[in-house]
């Protein structure tokens, strides 16, 4: 039979291992591998999508591409392709964007406003996975912005003149812990054929009714959007499922846009978090270590 002290080390140690269990299992990560599925990270909803408009049919409006072996980054502008910052793509699907030009949709299930991001992946068939790490919105003034995070503090590389150094983030994936999602391109094979459909709360943009969608004055709305993407970030070929890693690229661009076909004018679905964050689970596991190490020390004091 243990003795009090044996049985108080137990206690202790399996309280740890389920803490670190927790940490591993509930990776900030969320998994819409599965169409559909979709999880809210800070308010706006990720969702898996399969769009009913053909590959290619011109139903979507790229306005960000990036393209970059293991990992890419970047943010839409205005710029020429010498004076990009990360590995956004020269062309037609690179530019500046308004916010009349972005959707907006209500939806059903919870009466809120949403304006309506698109995502097209492009892996290949034997590496079909990928993971999206960051997604950061900002408003600007001007669409020839330069000089990522856009708090005038960037200095390298010199930002080319004309360009504006400073926009207001609205909307941060990463707000509050480091989040996730993996995403699957054998659900929507194909250039154009998006994936994901990113919902961000109206209420989070400028007011300014010239930036209405689709506002009879859109000509005058001054807002600019700016979105910077991040994808395949510590990558870990030997992890034992999608949530332990990051997935990394490994083909062609992807690219964000705005639909301009099929929208949804007031959809209702489910939302379905397809994975846990830590944070949360870290607190509980923490919370329960202290309860045991309040009692443990309890009960030495009653048998002193």
């Amino acid at each position: 039979m243990f003795n009090f002290k044996k049985k108080s080390v137990v206690l202790i140690v399996v309280a740890l291992l389920i803490l670190t269990a927790v940490s591993v299992v509930f990776a900030a990560g969320y998994d819409l591998t599965t169409v559909p599925s979709d999880a809210t990270i800070n308010g706006a909803i990720f969702q898996a999508i399969a769009p009913s408009d053909p590959t290619g049919s011109g139903g979507f409006d790229a306005f960000l591409r990036t393209q970059a072996d293991v990992s890419e980054k970047g943010y839409n502008n205005e710029m020429n392709n010498s004076d990009y910052e990360f590995d956004e793509v020269s062309g037609c699907c690179t530019h500046e964007i308004t916010l009349a030009e972005i959707p907006e949709v209500l939806r059903q299930a919870d009466g809120i406003k949403y304006r309506i991001f698109e995502l097209d992946i492009n892996e290949t068939n034997s590496a079909p996975l990928i993971t999206l790490d960051t997604v950061e919105i900002y408003e600007a003034a001007d669409g020839n912005i330069c000089g990522y995070p856009f708090d005038g503090s960037a200095t390298i590389p010199p930002c080319p003149a004309g360009t504006i150094n400073t926009a207001t983030m609205i909307y941060d994936m990463d707000a509050g812990e480091n989040n996730f999602v993996v995403l699957d391109y054998d659900n929507n094979a194909g250039s154009g054929k998006r994936d994901l459909r990113l919902w961000v709360p109206d209420a989070l943009f400028s007011q300014d009714p010239n930036c209405d969608y689709q506002s009879p004055d859109a000509n005058l709305c001054t807002t600019y959007i700016v979105l910077y993407n991040e994808f395949g970030l510590d990558f870990d070929a030997n992890a034992a499922s999608p949530l332990d890693t990051a997935h990394n690229t490994d083909d062609g661009f992807e690219e964000w846009g705005v639909p301009t076909e099929d929208i949804p004018t007031a959809i209702s679905f489910s939302d379905i978090s397809a994975g846990m964050q830590t944070g949360n689970f870290i607190w509980i596991g923490l919370a329960f270590l202290l309860l045991i190490v309040l009692t443990v020390g309890k009960l030495q004091r009653n048998r002193a």
